[in-house]
Order: C-alpha cells, then structure tokens, then sequence
C-alpha cells in the first residue's frame, strides 16, 4: 500500500507559533497532507552546514511519500538565532532563500516555499509567504 503527501513542513520547535502554523496548514489544504519536521532554528542547521539530519528527512519525505515540496518556516524572535535581532524579518528571509537553493541545487524536482512566522512585541503570530 503506498502513501504520499504534497509537502514537507520545517518549522521550529517554538510551542508560541503552534497554533497559528497548524491554522495556516488547515488553511492551505495541507493539514493531512504533510510530513512536518520541527527542529530548533528550523532552517538555521542547514543554513549553517550542519543539516545533514534535515537532508535525511526531506530525502525520506521524498523517496517514502514521492512529497514535491518543502515549506520551510523560519520565525523572527527566535531563541536559536539569540532571540529578537536587529533587522530581524530580512536576516530570515536571507536564510531561508540560502536553504531553498541548497534544496533545489540537491532536488531540482522539489519546489520550496518560504514563510515567515512573524512573532509580535504583544506575543501575536502571523505568517506570510515571502
């Protein structure tokens, strides 16, 4: 019996963005359809050249579930990265474009969404496709 979703989801393991990430995969149609790997720093290893555990499970969500994209999930305020920084939204959406062209230069076939979780001064969360 073979099984196979859409997408893999790499997102940080921070519990304040839980359930604004799971309301935004309900309503992309993905909730069901995804494998989700949550890692501290979500793309930060592999911006850094220690990925080889994330590689692992994209090549597994790849060969196991024939998934065609990567959704990868960097957040601002995160601890990984020290926490709040200066220029904060542009230094991860300069990572996560470092990592989608390290995925596509391994996976040409993958396709690879950027999001950025934006976490408030009040504590609020949003994302939005960068």
């Amino acid at each position: 019996m073979s099984h196979h979703c859409s997408s893999l989801v790499l997102h940080c393991i921070d519990f304040r963005l839980q359930p604004a990430i799971r309301g935004w995969l309900e309503k992309e149609g993905l909730m069901g359809d995804c494998d989700i790997v949550a890692v501290a720093g979500a793309a930060k290893d592999l911006d850094e050249g220690n990925g080889d555990y994330l590689l692992k499970q994209i090549d597994i969500s790849y060969r196991l579930h024939n998934m065609r994209q990567v959704i990868l999930m960097n957040h601002t305020d995160c601890g990984a990265y020290g926490g709040r920084m200066e220029n904060d939204e542009q230094k991860h959406q300069a990572v996560m474009a470092r990592v989608a062209d390290l995925i596509t230069a391994k996976y040409p076939e993958i396709a690879v969404k950027k999001v950025l979780v934006k976490v408030g001064e009040d504590g609020g969360v949003s994302l939005a496709e960068v």
